[in-house]
């Protein structure tokens, strides 16, 4: 099961969304979180995705793998997976919320703004 907030924001002159998805149970659906994430963020003017995900209970590959199954390659995603040094006991990522184990959180970027400053 997953749990959506989608909230948008004015980032400049461009829109944004984030969007968080806890991880109930399954870190082998990271796959579909991604592809889940990437649905809700798809639009004809998305040109940026930024993640930050728990890194112990998410297949960081399979999630990308996932986002980028409904976004194409011409968006660009960036992020990175939570840790806790060496603990490896429990990771926090918050979305418009205190941080909380068990989140991936994204941003979206829209615009023809942003697409200049995204190019490599």
């Amino acid at each position: 099961m997953l749990v959506r907030c989608t909230d948008w924001k004015q980032f400049s002159t461009a829109p944004i969304s984030t969007f968080g998805i806890c991880i109930l149970v399954d870190p082998s659906q990271s796959r579909a979180y991604g592809a889940s994430m990437g649905r809700q963020l798809s639009d004809a003017d998305l040109v940026g995705v930024f993640v930050l995900s728990d890194g112990l209970n998410v297949n960081g590959s399979e999630l990308v793998r996932g986002l980028l199954s409904e976004l194409g390659s011409a968006v660009t995603v960036s992020g990175g997976l939570a840790g806790d040094g060496a603990r490896f006991a429990q990771t926090r990522v918050g979305a418009d919320a205190l941080p909380q184990p068990l989140i991936i959180a994204a941003i979206g970027f829209y615009g023809n703004e942003l697409t200049r400053a995204l190019q490599p």
